[in-house]
């Protein structure tokens, strides 16, 4: 014999000498070997890890362990709960004999009690039974027969492998049984395996049950119940010995007393999670925020079927695609956009991956500023960047947190192969926590492209029925970004076939053609969600309810559902009215549940029910708990130990039916789940033993609190601006000028603000930043507008600031574009246009016009200033040309962001000397006027100087400096023909000023060739 099987028969043969006492093993590696638990372990450490989750189901007899019961609620299972969240699990305590009176085992008050029970077995990871000396409610019993056969033929419809030999058996080896028969089939590796892999049995000597019921007045607890029930009991023993021979279960023979069995329990159990769980590693930020993701992530991979193609092309566009835009998945609520995300981030591999799911029951996971944060924080840790530190990272945007993220990755992209960001359910993001308004799907946070290593997946809903629109605005702006898409239509039939089979498969039913088949050929059932959650009432209605109807009649109701929406509404109907017996408590939990935003426990659910129910009313046990949450299956799910919403689609749905718009009932929920977390918390500050993982209740309960409270009564944001209308004045037209506006929060909470900036239009040009941020109660942030008007006029624009909740405000920017003007006094080269430009100036004369002189009763005659009206010629000619440009830009949709085009020359003027002499200098003056409102500079160059001087010209002065408005200096040219060629003289000069257009005077003349003199 090896080792390890002598050490395993010697604790086994000082277990049977001396069975009142505890074994010595406690440390993991000896009780494995001791009593040979390394393939349970195994089974269990791979349920627990795919679950998070570890379900502990009690099973007793009802009466006679009072105590036991009552000491594992108050001694083991807070230290067990500590330890399962210490080592990334959580932790469900299942007795559904905890507060039912006696008569609801075994009797005809509650006909599927024993369904409940068997079901909840099912759902659990470890089972624990406790034998005593009755063998339990059986049809061995005269007054149980009749309540018993109901029970044994109603598990009979659901549960195929009962049959006639089980028939006698009590409701105590029922419960022993399921779980040897998951322990098997765990042995086994059979098919997609649901229940207990590892069942633990303690009994109670028989002399402590003799003692007692020598001492108590009702000996029935401690007394058999016939010869026959001894003998069925003693079979069981019998058989539980060999499954612990063949060390597939643990049999710990006999304990003296509660304390002492209850003691035992708490050391095996405490033992089986250490060897199975090793401890975490050190938490780290964040570090609940991916499991919340990861478990919602694998209950999806759960539900895979069919998709082969989408999942390659997804892939394909991570490995091989070299494009800068995200890749869109689109579809319905409920196609199979999440399950196609989910299976492709687990066939990834060597990539860096962040998964992050906006429907998983997480406080933050559809806030947008803590989205941002979370993607900055994972990614600065995987770039081991240090770019912005943590007390900076908090006042930076969202756009400003996302661009770091990028700059980090371009720093470090030749060390990292390729990143992938994967957000599910992107049209859900809120700006806020409380309320019902969705952003503004504009998208300004995210990126319009990304590096070619970095691959963004998104997935969004097609219909959204929170805008009413057709197609999804997210959607729109994502399409206009050039974003490739992928569709996911309707399931074909073969692939609704498979749906069907694998929703049956998992609760362990057969299908018959005869009831199913029309379901998978119907057109209407196509999608997955809807497929499964019709599957799945179908069964759970006809068992829970089974006087009811057939499941072809509940299956032809069903299909009568029009959406998904319909669907989950004859879901709710039909539970509220099989559970009417308890009252309102169908309506109450989901009301709980819709408020809750990362779910809550069974039992925390159930005892927030009880303390709200009337005094008439009875409390809800947990065995009358059970069916309800059985048969809301498809509406919500456990995941991570905590229920909530299977779908957010079923989210939606339940919100619409017991909500509406009836937001104070909103308010109220929000208020009494506000209440209870704060009562929660204050127990666990009385010194409760608590694990401070990340996993931890406490921890738990405190984020949920932060949510639901500011729910429960929402904050009075109020913020101020130091101005509502900003002004620049007048300004060079082309150049771009800054201001600020000071925003103040002055409540007593921060606040989110972004800016919309779809009142700039071209011309004019402007930017803020930043676009969006958060401001700190009683702190202020600059905003700073950048503008150029764009052209020669008067402009204005605005942009809305969005603060919260609150409704926008509109803070308007004016401007007034000017530029150094030059009027000169020579005509123009082109009289027409002047002509023209002439005639629009003077319809706009009434704001050029003077008051004449003398008062006249006739309605007096504008006289208009020459110079003003020279100046509005050339700004009419200046605006047609700039309103061209914008035109242009507008026509051209690949063309980048509108600047300003370069200035025109101003309508040219003429200086025309005539005919000049041979060696006779002619000399020329004109009046240069500086009109409008800035001053003028403007020199030749010496180059330019040459150049006019070969021309045979020369300017005196070359220039002039600062020349205030009102002013005119003036200016001599003289033509000196001495060096120059017969023939026209033809000149442009131009008089360039700083931060102005040109104005170019055409310089003309002519020297006629000398006519010969006569011989």
């Amino acid at each position: 014999r090896t080792t390890v099987g002598r050490q395993r028969n010697a604790a086994r043969r000082q277990m049977a000498q001396n069975p009142h006492s505890l074994l010595d093993p406690t440390t993991p590696s000896e009780m494995v070997s001791a009593y040979g638990l390394g393939p349970q372990i195994d089974r269990l450490r791979a349920q627990l890890r795919e679950n998070h989750l570890a379900q502990i189901y009690l099973s007793t007899e009802l009466r006679g362990f009072e105590e036991e019961r009552a000491l594992m609620r108050d001694t083991v299972i807070t230290p067990l709960r500590a330890l399962c969240q210490s080592r990334g699990v959580a932790l469900s305590f299942v007795d559904l004999r905890w507060g039912c009176a006696p008569e609801t085992f075994g009797s005809e008050q509650s006909s599927f009690t024993l369904f409940t029970c068997l079901q909840a077995i099912i759902c659990s990871h470890i089972f624990v039974g406790m034998l005593g000396q009755r063998y339990g409610p059986s049809t061995l019993l005269g007054t149980d027969r009749r309540a018993m056969s109901d029970a044994f033929a109603l598990c009979c419809q659901s549960m195929e492998w009962l049959g006639p030999k089980h028939s006698t058996k009590s409701f105590n080896e029922l419960e022993a049984l399921t779980a040897l028969r998951c322990v098997k089939a765990h042995i086994r590796h059979s098919g997609e395996v649901r229940g207990p892999g590892t069942a633990l049995f303690y009994q109670r000597d028989p002399s402590y049950d003799h003692a007692r019921a020598l001492t108590a007045l009702d000996r029935t607890p401690w007394e058999v119940e016939t010869e026959a029930s001894w003998q069925a009991l003693d079979a069981l023993k019998i058989e539980l010995h060999k499954w612990a021979r063949r060390e597939e279960i643990l049999y710990l023979r006999t304990y003296g007393t509660p304390n002492e069995g209850v003691e035992w329990v708490q050391q095996n159990l405490m033992t089986i999670v250490e060897a199975a769980l090793p401890p975490l590693v050190p938490a780290v930020p964040g570090q609940e925020q991916r499991w919340a993701h990861e478990s919602y992530r694998r209950a999806r991979i759960q539900s895979q079927v069919g998709g082969r193609e989408q999942l390659d092309r997804v892939k394909d566009f991570i490995r091989n695609d070299n494009g800068e835009h995200p890749l869109v998945v689109v579809g319905d609520a409920g196609s199979g956009k999440s399950t196609l995300l989910a299976r492709a981030v687990a066939q990834l591999g060597g990539e860096t991956v962040m998964y992050h799911a906006v429907g998983c029951n997480s406080a933050t996971a559809a806030n947008l500023p803590a989205l941002v944060d979370r993607i900055h924080m994972e990614f600065t840790t995987v770039f081991q960047s240090t770019a912005h530190g943590a007390e900076k990272s908090d006042e930076l945007s969202e756009e400003m947190k996302l661009q770091d993220v990028l700059v980090q990755f371009g720093h470090r992209s030749g060390s990292i192969s390729r990143v992938v960001l994967v957000i599910d359910g992107i049209e859900q993001i809120r700006n806020h926590y409380y309320g019902t308004t969705y952003l503004p799907h504009d998208l300004a946070w995210l990126p319009a492209k990304f590096p070619r290593q970095f691959k963004v997946v998104l997935s969004v809903q097609a219909q959204c029925a929170e805008e009413g629109t057709a197609i999804c605005t997210c959607l729109s702006e994502l399409t206009k970004r050039g974003c490739p898409q992928l569709a996911i239509g309707t399931m074909h039939a073969e692939d609704c076939r498979q749906v069907v089979y694998k929703t049956l498969k998992f609760h362990h039913k057969t299908v018959d053609p005869n009831h199913w088949a029309r379901v998978w050929q119907s057109s209407d059932a196509c999608n997955p969600l809807f497929l499964r959650l019709l599957v799945e009432e179908s069964v759970f209605s006809r068992e829970l309810t089974p006087e009811c109807e057939t499941i072809p009649e509940t299956v032809t109701r069903l299909l009568a559902a029009s959406s998904l929406d319909e669907l989950v509404g004859m879901v709710l109907e039909r539970t509220e009215e099989a559970f009417s017996y308890l009252g309102n408590v169908v309506a109450d939990a989901l009301l709980i549940l819709l408020v809750a935003p990362e779910g809550l426990t069974k039992n925390e659910l159930l005892e927030l029910l009880n303390l709200n129910r009337d005094e008439s009313e009875r409390p809800v046990t947990e065995v009358e708990w059970w069916p309800v949450l059985l048969s809301l299956h498809g509406v919500l799910a456990l995941r991570g130990g905590l229920l909530s919403f299977n779908h957010p689609a079923c989210h939606a749905a339940t919100m619409r039916r017991y909500i509406g718009d009836n937001t104070e009932l909103l308010a109220q929920q929000h208020k009494r789940l506000t209440e209870y977390l704060q009562s929660l918390i204050d127990s666990s500050d009385e010194g409760t033993v608590e694990c401070n993982g990340p996993l931890s209740d406490s921890n738990r309960h405190r984020r949920m609190l932060d949510v639901t409270s500011v729910c429960a009564a929402p904050p009075e944001i109020s913020f101020s601006v130091n101005t509502e209308r900003l002004d620049f004045g007048q300004q060079i037209y082309d150049k771009f000028e800054d201001k600020s506006i000071i925003l103040t929060n002055t409540s007593q909470v921060r606040f989110e603000f972004y800016l919309e900036t779809d009142g700039i239009e071209p011309p004019v040009m402007a930017s803020i930043a930043p676009m969006s941020g958060r401001v700190k109660p009683g702190a202020s942030v600059s905003l700073t507008v950048r503008l150029a008007a764009g052209t020669p006029a008067q402009v204005s624009a605005f942009f809305m600031l969005q603060v919260a909740h609150l409704p926008p405000q509109m803070i308007t920017v004016t401007s007034e574009g000017v530029f150094p003007h030059l009027v000169i006094g020579l005509p123009r080269s082109d009289p027409e246009l002047h002509d023209s430009l002439i005639k629009e100036a003077k319809a706009n004369a009434t704001s050029l016009s003077s008051t004449p002189s003398t008062p006249s009763r006739r309605k007096p005659k504008l006289q208009i200033d020459p110079l003003l009206l020279e100046m509005n010629c050339d700004l009419c000619f200046l605006r047609k040309y700039f309103a061209d440009g914008v035109t242009k830009w507008k026509q051209d949709p690949a063309s980048p962001s509108f600047t300003c085009p370069p200035p025109p020359d101003i309508p040219h003027y003429i200086c025309d000397f005539g005919e000049i002499v041979e060696n006779t200098p002619v000399q020329k003056e004109f009046i240069v006027s500086v009109v409008g409102s800035m001053p003028a500079t403007f020199e030749l160059t010496g180059y330019e100087q040459h150049v006019l001087s070969v021309a045979g010209f020369t300017m005196t002065p070359n220039g002039v400096t600062a020349v205030p408005p009102g002013s005119a200096v003036t200016l001599t040219l003289v033509l000196d023909p001495k060096a120059l060629d017969y023939g026209p003289i033809a000149f442009d000069l131009a008089l360039v000023t700083t931060f102005g257009a040109r104005v170019v005077v055409e310089l003309r003349a002519v020297f006629p060739e000398p006519e010969p003199e006569p011989e």
